[in-house]
């Protein structure tokens, strides 16, 4: 449990103090802190481990020698609660994180830094557009989403006020979980791997300085090299300058791009086909990537789930391998609406001039009334 001189610490940290004011303040040396780090990590965390064992019985959880979960349950609903306890008990803070990032609430529990992630979940209204998902989805599937929350909440309750280190750190505790904020957690992932605004905005704001010429289109236009699968000989490079033409303040981003490939059952050892799935993601100090297996009554899958959304988006079960990548396909349009030049709070629509409908986003920020 955690001490008085412990939550000091803490909210020390919380407040951006520097690791060598604390150490000088606290300890005799730097060592002396991250003993201190060390046995409050791992002691609490073990004290949790401990909870959920002791409080959970719908579902038997093992673990392999890396750590990989593996939940065993006898019905799919009971599988799914066991996947919200576990991805909770290993990333509650990653779950929370995305949680807010998707709702626009980072600001509130980590100051105005934040402003302008959530400015855009604000007005993509993620949440929103998840609140209606949640309501339209398939009863099934609702039901083991249903389930999944269940499970999240279940060790947020077990834990009680044993949270991981993070919370400690910016002083605030967890809400519980809503099934529609998996759903809101995959919109904005969905966005983050779409959005496409400065393509959509570029063509437009170079015609209003080039205006429609041959000069647009050369600039607008797509490359040989950038569009899809071309044939041997159906393109070639008109002239190969040998050197260098200018240079470059940065190195090549090299590996870019997600993909995947398979190789034939003929050129594998096995004489099965072999599947590759490699989707390249942006780094971050905890993989987004959560890797699990999953055994109930109409499932028995292995892969990976994306943290805080109880699908397997690369995996496999007894019959089947699947992969994802990303093809950047538009998923969005923008609109010139035409205002009525007399009350410019009004659009024209079919012939006819109608209000535009308003909401107020409040965006709370930490340390700011």
């Amino acid at each position: 449990m955690y001490t008085n001189f412990d939550l000091d610490l803490f909210k020390k940290l919380g407040n951006e103090k520097r690791i060598s004011q604390i150490v000088e303040e606290n300890f005799n040396n730097e060592s002396e802190f991250y003993s201190w780090w060390n046995e409050n990590t791992n002691s609490n965390n073990e004290l949790r481990t401990g909870l959920l064992i002791d409080n959970t019985k719908e579902f038997v959880l093992k673990r392999e020698e890396h750590g990989i979960p593996r939940i065993q349950a006898e019905s799919d609903e009971k599988m799914f609660f066991g996947l919200g306890v576990t991805m909770a008990h290993d990333r509650l803070f990653q779950l929370d994180y995305l949680r807010r990032k998707a709702l626009g609430t980072l600001s509130e529990v980590m100051g105005e830094k934040c402003l302008d992630l959530d400015k855009v979940a604000k007005t993509m209204n993620f949440s929103s557009i998840s609140k209606t998902e949640y309501n339209t989805m398939p009863d099934w599937s609702r039901n083991l989403l249903d389930h999944f929350t269940r499970g999240i909440n279940h060790y947020i309750d077990i834990i009680n006020n044993l949270l991981p280190s993070e919370f400690m750190i910016l002083d605030y505790k967890p809400e519980k979980w809503k099934s529609e904020h998996s759903l809101a957690i995959m919109n904005e992932f969905r966005y983050y791997l779409t959005v496409r605004m400065p393509l959509l905005l570029m063509p437009e704001y170079a015609r209003k300085h080039i205006s429609d010429s041959d000069l647009l289109n050369i600039y607008t236009g797509g490359e040989a090299d950038d569009e899809s699968i071309l044939y041997e000989n159906e393109y070639k490079k008109g002239h190969n300058l040998g050197e260098n033409f200018g240079g470059s303040t940065s190195s090549a981003e090299d590996g870019l791009g997600s993909n995947n490939w398979v190789v034939g059952p003929a050129n594998s050892s096995t004489n099965f086909p072999i599947l590759a799935s490699d989707p390249h993601i942006a780094f971050g100090a905890v993989s987004c990537w959560y890797q699990i297996h999953m055994t109930g009554k109409s499932f028995d899958v292995m892969g990976m789930a994306y943290s805080g959304v109880p699908l397997i988006f690369m995996g496999r079960n007894k019959n089947v391998a699947w992969g994802i990548t990303n093809n950047i396909c538009s998923q969005r349009d923008l609109y010139y609406e035409k205002l009525d030049e007399e009350n410019p709070d009004k659009y024209l629509h079919d012939q006819s001039y109608l209000n535009f409908e308003k909401r107020t986003e409040i965006i709370k920020i930490k340390n700011r009334k």
